[in-house]
C-alpha cells in the first residue's frame, strides 16, 4: 500500500493498495478525460508489461 499527493490539486491525497490499483485509476482517468478509449489503455498495459519483462530478462543481468 502507498499514498500519493497531487502536484496539481493541493490537498488531494490518493491511497492505493498496490501498483495495479493505481494503474487502473490512471487508465480510468484517461478514459474519462477523453484522451483514450478502453482498448487503448488495455493495449498499453499489455505493451508495458511486455517491455518490462523484456528488460528484466535481457538487460538486468548479474554483475559478476
Amino acid at each position: 500500500p502507498f499514498t500519493m499527493e497531487s502536484d496539481t490539486m493541493i490537498g488531494v491525497t490518493r491511497q492505493f493498495n498496490g501498483f495495479k490499483q493505481a494503474l487502473e485509476d490512471v487508465k480510468n482517468a484517461r478514459i474519462f478525460a477523453g484522451i483514450h478509449f478502453r482498448t487503448a489503455t488495455e493495449a498499453g498495459t499489455t505493451l508495458g508489461a511486455g517491455m518490462a519483462n523484456y528488460v528484466l530478462e535481457h538487460l538486468f543481468q548479474p554483475v559478476n
